[in-house]
Order: C-alpha cells, then sequence, then structure tokens
C-alpha cells in the first residue's frame, strides 16, 4: 500500500508553483509544474544483489500548457512537452474559439528559454507569481 502527501513547491524548471506527490514510506515521488508543464520522477530503486537502494530521478523539460475550460463547468489541460508547432496551435486555436468555450478561463501559454508567452486567453493571477509570491499570498493549503 502506497502512502502519498502532495505539497506545493517551487518547479525546478520554472521557479514557479509545481506540486509535489510523495510517496513517504519510499521516498518515491513526482513533481508536476503547474505553470510550465516540467514533470520530474522519482523512483526508489533497490538492488538485491548489493542489498542496498538509490533513486533514479527523470526529468522532462515543460514548454507550457493549453487549458481549455468549457461553460458546462468540464475542463481538459494539456501540458506541452515539446515546442509548439504551427500546426499545434491551429488545432488549439480552432478549440479555444469553439462556443461552448469559457474563453475568461481557458488560455494558452509557451514556456522556452525562461520565458512565459500567452497566445490565447488570459492567465488566472496566481501563474503569474512566483512560488514564494504565490506562498506569501495563497499559503500552503490552497493547491
Amino acid at each position: 500500500m502506497m502512502a502519498s502527501i502532495q505539497i506545493p513547491v517551487a518547479c525546478p524548471e520554472c521557479g514557479r508553483i509545481a506540486i509535489e506527490d510523495y510517496y513517504y514510506r519510499t521516498g518515491a515521488g513526482y513533481i508536476i509544474c503547474q505553470c510550465c508543464g516540467c514533470e520530474v520522477e522519482r523512483e526508489a530503486i533497490y538492488d538485491s544483489k548489493n542489498n542496498t537502494s538509490y533513486f533514479e530521478e527523470e526529468k522532462r523539460k515543460g514548454y507550457g500548457k493549453f487549458v481549455l475550460e468549457m461553460k458546462d463547468g468540464t475542463f481538459s489541460i494539456k501540458r506541452l512537452m515539446i515546442p509548439l508547432t504551427v500546426e499545434q496551435f491551429e488545432i488549439f486555436k480552432g478549440m479555444f474559439f469553439d462556443s461552448n468555450v469559457d474563453h475568461e478561463n481557458s488560455y494558452l501559454v509557451t514556456y522556452q528559454n525562461g520565458e512565459f508567452s500567452i497566445l490565447l486567453g488570459n492567465v488566472p493571477d496566481e501563474f503569474k507569481l512566483s512560488f514564494d509570491e504565490f506562498i506569501e499570498k495563497y499559503g500552503y493549503d490552497y493547491v
């Protein structure tokens, strides 16, 4: 049985708010950034031959995200794990301008070379805060 704790942490890529799901019994877990989409997975490895254990960590760079909220309250979030292509942008743009989309709460943002670019919609105010600013304003229980 796995037991985990979810806590807000600073994203190792962009420094904004991320969520860590930490399996405290094993030390394994993962981090997913709520802004740039960066993902870090930490796996506990047991070497039975040497009777030792260690951690392997894999980091996948994030390139932004597409949040699409519908007028009926349903939503989808797509993290960009590669730079946005022209073809992807056209698909996202078509989805964004659908008449059933809540445009106030939907957005497409990219992250490259340490910079965010808002391509569609408006990001929420908390998106623009560094991790420290976010915690100061909302506290640890907000996430």
